[in-house]
């Protein structure tokens, strides 16, 4: 059975908030927590791309993208029963999250080994996962630049997802490998044809080579494109690019959207917002995708007013207004889309987290309680239900909603599991069960000793003995 590959907008605010700690810890060259984080994202979301090529992009890093023999050698010997034995049995199972599981986790040995990263692209391939194939060749091409087989598996892929120009540069390489394979002649022809044909210049292209050329061309556009998105100067200017093709294409849905990404990641959250509501109007059609942009602004454009406040030394009821008017200005987005999707239980859990919030306990727990039935929502539900029935009081029914949260308890992220051993710990408080609130802070306490005030509450349960 395929995974359903998600994006961002896709995936609950949990995994989002997770995701967004991977990148903290990456930032601080944390790579093996980063990776411990987004392999948790993986089993909760096994279609969340980015988190999956993030997590390749730690793994590298944590490695300094650097070549090792000994840690190959190392490598290869205690990933191969996983690798040759266990993670092909998943696949005749049928079981491509395991499977998947499997390679990453191999990975984490050595991101570098061909053999392994052979097998993720098998499961990738298996679970209709092509972009985790094709990223798992290019890196097996970068590391490995005389593996053959990895050259071929790369020009095939990169044909099955409608690549045919990078699939001649890459069998053009196997070429130079192999000159006197006829196969691999055979194939680069092919290629070179589909190429052409693609881009309209059969008649043009007078032999693979012209194709080869205009090839390297576009791989420098596009390698200038990436590039655009990570430098501030070179961004503003690929802004104002974007902005003279709209003058002459006022109606390209895919320059506005282009412009409003771009506009996003300058900061220009008002620019931004007005370019991705002019995508919905030439669309003529609500976008779930573009509205969780918007939203995306709207938060960022109110954490970035927070943060001046605090700077400027502001009062916090002044800090409180601004947390408040952004809660409010996602809360009537989210219930639009609610109302346009109300089978998309995302975006119900999204909506109810902003109802707690807010405050709104009771609409809180009547989104939690659908959201519930999602095996990627379920835990994240749980504690959120804990937390409602507390603030009503029903201590028993919360107590119980935390006990599933962390049934699971191996499966559970570190943080989101101090969350739920604080919050029992308060329901047990409030219920009036020292003894095993007790219990629940003593646990937390030897986990982090920092954890909110869990340090005053164990030195108070300490005194009172």
């Amino acid at each position: 059975m395929a995974i359903t590959v998600k994006t961002k907008a896709e995936v609950s605010d949990t995994i989002k908030k997770s995701l967004d700690r991977a990148k903290k810890a990456m930032d601080v060259n944390n790579h093996g927590y980063a990776c411990q984080i987004l392999q948790d994202i993986l089993h909760a979301s096994p279609g969340f791309n980015e988190a999956r090529l993030l997590l390749r992009q730690a793994q590298l890093e944590q490695i300094n993208y650097s070549v090792s023999w000994p840690r190959r050698i190392i490598a290869f010997l205690t990933t191969a029963i996983p690798v040759y034995i266990q993670g092909p049995s998943q696949l005749r199972k049928g079981n491509h999250g395991k499977a998947l599981e499997i390679a990453e986790k191999a990975m984490q040995a050595d991101p570098t080994l061909v053999s392994t990263l052979m097998f993720l692209r098998r499961a990738a391939k298996e679970a209709e996962l092509p972009e985790i194939a094709v990223n798992a060749m290019e890196t097996a091409i970068r590391f490995n630049p005389k593996s053959i087989a990895a050259h071929r598996a790369l020009g095939e892929d990169y044909q099955e997802v409608g690549q045919a120009q990078k699939a001649v540069q890459i069998l053009q390489k196997v070429c130079e490998l192999q000159p006197n394979n006829p196969n691999a002649i055979n194939e680069l022809k092919a290629a070179t044809a589909t190429a052409a044909m693609e881009k309209g210049r059969w008649e043009e292209a007078e032999s693979y080579k012209d194709v080869m050329k205009d090839e390297d061309k576009a791989q420098e556009l596009e390698q200038e494109e990436r590039l655009v998105i990570r430098d501030p100067e070179a961004r503003k200017k690929q802004i104002e690019k974007t902005r003279a093709k709209i003058e002459q294409e006022p109606s390209s849905i895919g320059h506005y959207k282009r412009l409003a990404s771009l506009l996003q990641q300058d900061h220009a959250f008002e620019e931004a917002i007005e370019a991705y509501n002019k995508v919905m109007e030439l669309s003529g059609t609500y976008d779930p995708g573009i509205d969780e942009q918007i939203s995306e602004c709207i938060s960022s454009q109110y954490n970035q007013l927070i943060k001046q406040a605090r700077e400027a030394g502001e009062t916090e009821e002044k800090i409180n207004e601004l947390a408040r008017e952004r809660d409010e200005a996602l809360l009537e987005r989210l219930q639009k889309r609610v109302e346009n999707f109300p089978n998309e239980l995302n975006f119900r859990f999204e909506l109810g987290v902003i109802y707690w919030q807010l405050g709104q306990v009771d609409a809180a727990l009547q989104q939690f309680q659908q959201t519930q039935r999602a095996s990627h929502l379920a835990r994240s539900s749980h504690i959120y239900m804990g937390k409602c029935f507390r603030r009503k009081e029903l201590y028993d029914m919360s107590i119980e909603q935390f006990e599933q949260a962390a049934a699971d308890k191996d499966r559970v992220p570190a943080e989101e599991y101090k969350d739920i051993l604080y919050e029992s710990g308060l329901a047990y408080e409030q219920k009036g069960d020292a003894d095993n609130a007790f219990k629940k802070f003593k646990e937390l306490y030897s986990m982090d000793v920092r954890f909110r005030d869990i340090e005053e509450r164990i030195q108070k349960y300490y005194k009172q003995q």
